[in-house]
């Protein structure tokens, strides 16, 4: 059925060529989600590689070919197609060594290394002068001979043909001159770009370059009756994949995909798809208005959210699960709404009881995110733990973070809010104190929240004898109070003490060697708790309910 579709494909080319000068005020067509688009998007633009993890060369599969589209106006518009090819690698313009995909980025001397039979490079030749279409830069480039290298399009503001990955502008210049001699057509030499991308079949072979900042997306030709997907290094995604050379650096991996679709690999990230229906519905709900409300936070780095946790968990099309797809489509376009507009519904893994204020993670007062009392959250995984660090520990995270305070002597909590997570913990030392604000102690230290106490881990022990005691009994001795020549003293951590046994004097180190962090809660405990939500619904809530348990005046619509 594939191969007759392909036949089918190919005899119909001819009729999408005649078309295609006046396809670009032709979009594609796509399911339309019925909504109102000022206030949801169609689309969601998600960059899946960016910052660390941007890549010099990626990896492209469809099992039919790919679809090269440009954005105009919003939508996709098919610029030309790649039938032969099911796998395609996208690499930033520099040196790489390899063939069959096997591509590694080269950062030696070309000019020393020309032996190096593998080695490729970001000069390119130009043929002929620029073109405005397609059809005429394809019908161009038909004409076109060459016996040592094949020529292909490139897309650089304007159609153009280009031949070769020439190691260096020397080698360029001349393989110019022949050619230009051959054809009896003028050339040029194409230096290196910062934006270009070069697209190469598996055989290494370059079949098309674009310049990245030209919104160029690849889009998997579909099957009838298929979900068309594109792979990306293995990992399946639906929509189309775009690359974005960002000033300085590779590759920026970004897929365009259709909101609804977005969520079917975001729930399943966000939320266990074996948690009852209504628990699944309101994280679709939460995950669908955090991405309506996100979408210009990595507005400079062209797209809308992450695929990390620095937005939401995001696993494209190999994430998704019956349960939760079935969660986002029961809850089509519904998001939650405070005083009329889009509220960013915050949720976290577990409140430990009672969720909290934004102004006392953050600083700013969200009227629709207030603590609550939330015993959904009691007794079940997370709602309660235990950290410990030992002083060694606790002094090499604070000159991490350049605070010199000396060695540590104490660790108290100085200010709670009325829910119960910390607003400053002080650290004292030899040389000073640190006072850790709202969530810095938290992420210094690594705890799951910031709703907790501190005590010291080895308080000091001595074996005394008492009057009520045959035997000598071991106590611990900060917090005792002492009569000494002065008067009455409370013994501290800090007290200099000195014990006498009737023989001699024992002086006894109070310094603390650890100290226990005991908390509640995991995540910033702000709007839904997810394993409250589980609960809810385990207990006959709607997933409505679940929504207005967590969020202060909210309509849900």
């Amino acid at each position: 059925m594939i191969d007759e579709k392909k036949k089918f494909i190919k005899g119909a080319r001819l009729f999408f060529v005649i078309l295609l000068a006046f396809m670009i005020l032709v979009v594609n067509t796509k399911p339309s989600l019925g909504v109102d688009k000022s206030v949801m998007p169609e689309y969601m633009n998600i960059g899946l590689f960016f910052r660390s993890s941007e890549k010099a060369i990626v990896h492209l599969g469809a099992d039919l070919g790919f679809n090269v589209n440009k954005i105009v106006n919003g939508q996709e518009v098919n610029l030309f197609s790649v039938f032969e090819e099911t796998e395609i690698f996208l690499r930033k313009d520099a040196h790489f060594i390899g063939t069959r995909g096997d591509f590694s980025e080269y950062h030696g001397d070309p000019e020393e290394d020309l032996a190096i039979l593998t080695l490729q490079g970001p000069y390119h030749i130009q043929i002929g002068s620029g073109f405005s279409n397609w059809v005429d830069a394809n019908e161009f480039l038909n004409t076109i001979t060459l016996t040592a290298d094949t020529p292909f399009l490139a897309y650089e503001n304007e159609w153009r043909v280009y031949v070769g990955l020439y190691t260096t502008e020397k080698n360029a210049s001349k393989r110019a001159s022949v050619i230009s001699s051959a054809l009896g057509l003028p050339t040029s030499v194409i230096l290196p770009s910062a934006k270009r991308v070069q697209v190469l079949n598996e055989q290494g072979n370059p079949i098309f370059m674009f310049d990245s900042s030209s919104q160029i997306h690849f889009e998997p030709i579909e099957d009838k009756g298929e979900i068309a997907l594109i792979r990306v290094d293995g990992r399946k995604y639906r929509g189309s994949i775009t690359v974005k050379r960002q000033e300085g650096s590779d590759m920026t991996v970004i897929n365009r995909v259709l909101l609804e679709e977005y969520l079917y690999g975001v729930v399943p990230r966000e939320m266990p798809a074996s948690w009852p229906i209504e628990a699944l519905k309101a994280q679709a709900v939460a995950a669908r208005g955090f991405a309506v409300a996100s979408l210009g936070k990595f507005a400079s780095w062209g797209f809308n959210l992450c695929s990390t946790v620095n937005s939401q968990v995001y696993g494209g099309f190999d994430a998704e699960n019956d349960a939760t797809t079935r969660a986002v489509r029961e809850t089509k376009a519904l998001l939650m709404f405070h005083n009329g507009k889009v509220i960013t519904p915050y949720y976290h893994s577990n409140s430990g009881g009672r969720t909290e204020d934004t102004e006392n993670i953050w600083s700013a007062v969200v009227p629709y995110i207030r603590g609550i009392d939330d015993p959904f959250s009691e007794n079940v995984k997370h709602s309660v733990w235990s950290k410990s660090l030992t002083v060694t520990e606790i002094e090499k995270i604070l000159k991490s973070r350049n605070v010199n305070i000396g060695e540590v002597i104490d660790i108290t909590v100085e200010e709670v809010s009325r829910n119960g997570r910390v607003q400053a913990l002080v650290i004292s030392g030899t040389k000073g104190e640190e006072i850790m604000l709202k969530q810095t102690s938290r992420f210094a230290f690594g705890l799951r929240s910031s709703w907790f106490s501190v005590r010291n881990s080895d308080s000091v022990e001595k074996q005394v004898k008492s009057s009520a005691n045959r035997e000598p009994i071991s106590i611990n001795l900060v917090g005792k109070t002492v009569i000494s020549a002065t008067g009455t003293s409370t013994i501290t951590n800090k007290t200099e003490l000195s014990i006498f046994n009737g023989a001699k004097h024992t002086k006894v180190d109070l310094t603390p060697r650890a100290y226990v962090f005991d908390g509640r809660g995991f995540g910033h405990g702000l709007g839904m708790s997810q394993h409250g939500a589980n609960i809810m619904a385990e207990k006959g809530f709607t997933f409505k309910e679940i929504l207005m348990h967590y969020y202060t005046d909210i309509e849900v619509k």
